[in-house]
């Protein structure tokens, strides 16, 4: 909002649609944002971004309504977007955000016209949303872009390093078994040790950081990331404070005490972004 601009995956507009057939094309574009991220269409601000709120709205609607609204049309296999509506007070006005949480279901759309007045959604017409553009209600997606949804779906997208990333993000869905462990809804994503490297660890000697710990007794190992046993990644890991707590080795980093570089202080470091989450 502070952009004062729409985008991929949010919409902004000035009143709740008076005619329901577009306010499910809009729903579904969303839903279908190329990006495949969460979206959020939000009632009570104009298309510059000019908060105007939505308490004198006649059209305003709860949650239990785009619920309802929702479910009562004919989505493919049932495959229905899921919602939550939130209200927000910004300069002393009502604004409705309605989220649109992403899913790997896209493409959303429907197996049987719906229609409101002259306004046609028609049965396997695909709507996306790319930057701050729709598909034209009364047309379908590229077939380019569509791809991308469906390869979404069939899961060949994102590719396997990406997944994973994003999968080692949910700790709850990783079961463990005797080799490692492996990801409860893909189990051909795994997590599993490299026993020869962690042997090979064997007479290495503890960080300085190890000494920090309640109990300075530590040990190395090395983890594999895989799918379908294909190493995407992998890593040396430490288990610090007698087994309480492993994570991945920091990276070294190195900064020079002096211009010609003959002394410098070493330190460790972990990068926000770094594959393996520590745990």
């Amino acid at each position: 909002m502070s952009e004062k601009r729409e985008g991929t995956y949010w919409d902004f507009k000035q009143e709740y649609h008076k005619n329901k057939a577009r306010l499910l094309h809009d729903i579904i574009c969303l839903a279908n944002n190329i990006e495949n991220r969460d979206a959020y269409l939000i009632f009570g601000i104009s298309d510059l971004g000019s908060i105007v709120g939505v308490e004198s709205d006649e059209n305003r609607k709860n949650q239990e309504h785009f619920i309802s609204f929702l479910h009562g049309k004919k989505f493919s296999g049932g495959v229905i977007p899921y919602v939550f509506l939130k209200t927000l007070t910004i300069d002393g006005h009502k604004v409705d955000a309605l989220t649109i949480k992403k899913s790997n279901k896209v493409p959303f759309y429907l197996s049987e016209q719906y229609k409101d007045g002259k306004t046609i959604i028609s049965a396997g017409s695909i709507y996306l949303r790319i930057e701050d553009q729709n598909t034209s209600i009364n047309s379908t997606a590229d077939p380019l872009n569509t791809e991308k949804l469906w390869k979404i779906r069939f899961g060949l997208l994102p590719n396997p390093l990406n997944q994973m990333k994003r999968m080692l993000e949910v700790k709850t869905d990783w079961v463990g078994n005797k080799k490692g462990y492996y990801f409860r809804e893909a189990p051909e994503f795994t997590v599993v040790e490299n026993v020869n490297l962690t042997n090979s660890y064997e007479n290495s000697s503890m960080p300085f950081y190890a000494y920090n710990q309640m109990n300075s007794s530590s040990s190395y190992y090395h983890y594999e990331c895989k799918y379908h046993g294909t190493t995407l990644y992998d890593t040396q890991t430490i288990s610090l404070d007698s087994g309480r707590y492993h994570t991945p080795i920091p990276e070294f980093g190195f900064i020079a005490v002096d211009k010609y570089n003959r002394n410098s202080l070493k330190y460790r470091y972990f990068l926000l972004e770094l594959l393996v989450r520590n745990n």
